[in-house]
């Protein structure tokens, strides 16, 4: 049985959390960068397991190499998706383990923390951890040679560092991805001394979300939005509309994103967040709703109908 849902309801003026403080170039670009897209032609599946751990994604496509980076404790992703693509060959990357705990022919491990070696942490801003023991890649090497990607990845924070490394014709190798993206960096409320409730008092925090919508906004250019599902082990921020409005981003939430030039028949989402297909992260803790744009739009039923038909929601 699912807990109960909170469901935040995005119209009017922001909502709790700090609102954050943009750069003048950037301060617009993340009501674009998170906009949700369907493709009305393909179905979604779920994968993986029933909380943190599992995806939703594009059903079906052919792939030439599976990558899945962040591996801890749950393999079910990597088994369920092998088990739909049986000719595929898998490597997988995780720094703290030696191996995926339930072993898989076509898996190959590399015990690598995505990234580069940071040696003097301090000097560098906290959405990147630092390794210290681990071999790193940014996976240049690994990609090479491969044109259809399937690309899984949780890795608490680096995927910025991530992504900023990889050339267009490089995020052209993937043709689908599924990522956990972790807006705000290690540390901020603390390192900052923010108020949860109010603006940020240091323009760090701007600088931070400026870097972080500049590296989204790259990702987006190859790349459709296709699914979004908020991570309720987090909170929320709020960040301003083109139209002055506000609306809230989830501190952590997971995404699938297609390769635009795999797209044919693409419309902006109609689905609410979260979709029937999703889980919540924790049980103990009240599932996140995103409504209205950028994330559903012109819903086709009541949204406050329809979360009723799934779950006992409260909204705030």
């Amino acid at each position: 049985m699912r807990p109960e849902f909170v469901v935040g309801q995005q119209i009017g003026g922001p909502i709790e959390g700090p609102v954050l403080a943009f750069g003048t170039d950037a301060e617009y670009l993340m009501e674009e960068m998170l906009t949700v897209y369907e493709i009305p032609s393909t179905n979604k599946v779920r994968v993986g397991s029933l909380g943190d751990g599992g995806y939703v994604i594009i059903d079906g496509g052919h792939y030439d190499m599976f990558i899945s980076a962040g591996i801890c404790d749950d393999d079910s992703f990597e088994h369920e998706f092998l088990a739909k693509h049986p000719n595929l060959p898998c490597q997988t990357f995780d720094g703290q383990v030696d191996g995926i705990p339930n072993p898989h022919p076509r898996v190959t491990h590399h015990k690598k923390n995505i990234g580069e070696l940071i040696t003097n942490p301090d000097e560098e801003m906290r959405d990147e951890p630092a390794f210290s023991q681990a071999e790193s890649t940014l996976l240049h090497g690994e990609m090479k040679g491969y044109s259809n990607i399937f690309l899984k990845m949780d890795i608490e924070g680096s995927e910025f560092q991530w992504l900023a490394s990889l050339t267009e014709i490089q995020l052209n190798q993937i043709k689908q991805m599924v990522l956990e993206v972790h807006w705000a960096p290690w540390g901020w409320y603390e390192e900052l001394d923010l108020d949860m409730k109010g603006p940020p008092r240091s323009s760090e925090m701007g600088l931070h979300c400026d870097k972080h919508i500049n590296i989204l906004r790259k990702l987006m250019h190859t790349h459709y939005l296709v699914h979004m599902h908020p991570n309720n082990n987090c909170g929320v921020h709020t960040a301003r509309k083109s139209t002055g409005q506000y609306f809230s981003v989830p501190d952590v939430f997971e995404i699938t994103c297609i390769r635009k030039k795999d797209c044919r028949d693409v419309v902006l989402n109609t689905d609410p967040i979260p979709s029937k297909l999703d889980a919540p992260n924790s049980l103990e803790r009240p599932e996140l709703g995103l409504v209205g744009p950028p994330y559903t739009h012109e819903l086709t039923s009541n949204p406050e109908e329809y979360f009723n038909s799934l779950y006992k929601v409260s909204y705030i």
